[in-house]
């Protein structure tokens, strides 16, 4: 399976930048996984993480995007967990 994996620094002021980065991660359905987010590969999800890298340019981010695999078998099923759990979570 294919991964988009993105993540970033932001400077602790403003807090509103951390806070919407981390909503607009969660409306696409991204999950956290050791400092980065992991969401299925697709090229809507590739052009809205672009679009979220602009939006948040002027608090002086450092963010990488970039796409792959996940090498080792029990740690993609792990990621798979994560989005598991955290859709039953939003149902609930």
């Amino acid at each position: 399976m294919k991964w988009i994996i993105f993540t970033y620094s932001l400077p602790a002021e403003p807090s509103r930048a951390r806070g919407y980065t981390w909503r607009q991660l969660k409306k696409l359905g991204a999950v956290n996984h050791q400092s980065v987010w992991v969401v299925p590969h697709s090229t809507d999800r590739i052009n809205m993480l672009k679009k979220l890298i602009e939006e948040i340019e002027g608090y002086k981010i450092s963010a990488l995007l970039f796409a792959g695999n996940i090498l080792i078998k029990s740690q993609e099923e792990s990621i798979i967990q994560a989005f598991v759990d955290s859709r039953n979570e939003e149902y609930r």
